[in-house]
């Protein structure tokens, strides 16, 4: 892979060896792989560097279509690489049936507690998923699931964005390289509508519809008995055109749908987030800070750390503590405490002794109380 990191900027060949250097620091690990553009690329890195002692394990549910497993199983066989598939079933969680804001905490905690009990039979130290840095930016609750069962996220711990994820695996030949971004079903429904395996066939067949017919980056979100089309908008003449048109109605009709739209906005990422009455961005930030704040708080507890994970330990304090000094975690306090904030978000990261707690971890591990608490809240 020496050649083709060559082609690289010299800033991602650096996140690539920092990928690479931390991947060898956990010595085995299981990768979350659903065999997209991100989990694919760590899931191939980690093979590379920890060879039999990277293992992919793939969760299927009815919110994750055929052609993604088997194009997983494709990917790994093709590669010399061990995959376990596990069956799931987060629709046994309400809150996740009822597609709550947070359906995705629900889900990320079902599967990731099975590939952290395969991970153990196997052997393997540590679990991991394949998140990257442009995630933080949208309303992610299943990253809060993440940082409670300890799973890692190594393409953010390198610092690694979408954009270059495509452009190493592409330097990599990686066939995922330019594959559409996806998200499972359980995203294409309306906050608070139920959802049920039925709902799940009838959008994968529609969606399915679709990606026969050439639209390749696609999303069928479902209000009830409602289909609403989301494609690229150089799409949509394609798609509004007559045939074509006619044919999805069509289709969609012997599906289930009695009503069929095109989004004249055309295909954007997280679109139902915006029924969201609070703001996804702050809910996001609150919550990446909680779960900076777990993670600092489990590594104070370990009885020793690596030289490079004490580093890391210094460099997450100090990024907690320019958020507590910050007109952002003012903002965030004063909207907790005037009750405008969803009740079931973790309240650590807003309590007022919050960082001072890990403060108080950090100097007594240094065994120097005469530290002084370097904030004024």
């Amino acid at each position: 892979m020496c050649k083709e990191n060559e082609s690289l900027p010299e800033e991602v060949r650096n996140k690539l060896n920092a990928l690479k250097e931390y991947l060898r620091s956990l010595g085995s690990l299981a990768v979350g792989f659903s065999g997209g553009v991100d989990s694919s690329l760590l899931l191939v890195i980690a093979h590379e560097v920890l060879g039999d002692r990277a293992l992919a394990v793939t969760a299927v549910d009815a919110s994750f279509p055929v052609r993604e497993l088997k194009e997983a199983k494709d990917f790994c066989e093709e590669r010399g690489i061990r995959q376990v598939i596990c069956t799931v079933d987060p629709l046994k969680e309400e809150s996740y049936r009822n597609n709550s804001p947070d359906r995705c905490y629900f889900c990320k905690r079902t599967i990731f507690t099975e590939i952290r009990r395969i991970a153990a039979e196997n052997g393997i130290d540590y679990a991991a998923e394949g998140s990257n840095m442009d995630d933080l930016g949208d309303y992610r609750p299943g990253l809060r699931a993440v940082a409670e069962l300890a799973v890692t996220s190594p393409l953010r711990e390198a610092g690694l964005k979408k954009a270059e994820i495509r452009q190493i695996s592409k330097a990599l030949g990686l066939p995922t390289w330019s594959k559409p971004a996806y998200a499972c079903l359980a995203s294409r429904f309306v906050y608070g509508e139920e959802i049920t395996e039925e709902k799940l066939k009838m959008i994968d067949r529609a969606e399915q519809f679709l990606i026969e017919h050439g639209f390749t980056e696609e999303r069928v979100r479902m209000h009830g008995n409602l289909a609403r089309i989301e494609v690229p908008p150089a799409d949509i003449p394609r798609l509004a055109a007559d045939g074509i048109r006619e044919a999805v109605w069509e289709e969609f009709k012997k599906i289930g749908f009695l009503f069929v739209t095109l989004d004249l906005k055309g295909y954007r990422m997280g679109s139902m987030n915006a029924t969201i009455k609070e703001k996804p961005d702050q809910l996001q930030r609150i919550r990446h800070y909680e779960e900076l704040l777990q993670n600092v708080q489990q590594m104070l507890q370990a009885e020793e750390l690596p030289v490079h994970l004490q580093e890391a330990l210094e460099e997450k304090i100090r990024e907690l503590e320019e958020y507590y000094v910050s007109d952002l975690w003012k903002q965030d306090f004063a909207d907790e405490e005037a009750g405008l904030l969803p009740k079931d978000l973790p309240r650590g990261v807003l309590s007022e002794d919050g960082i001072y707690n890990v403060l108080d971890l950090f100097n007594e591990r240094q065994q120097d109380h005469s530290v002084e608490n370097p904030l004024n809240i």
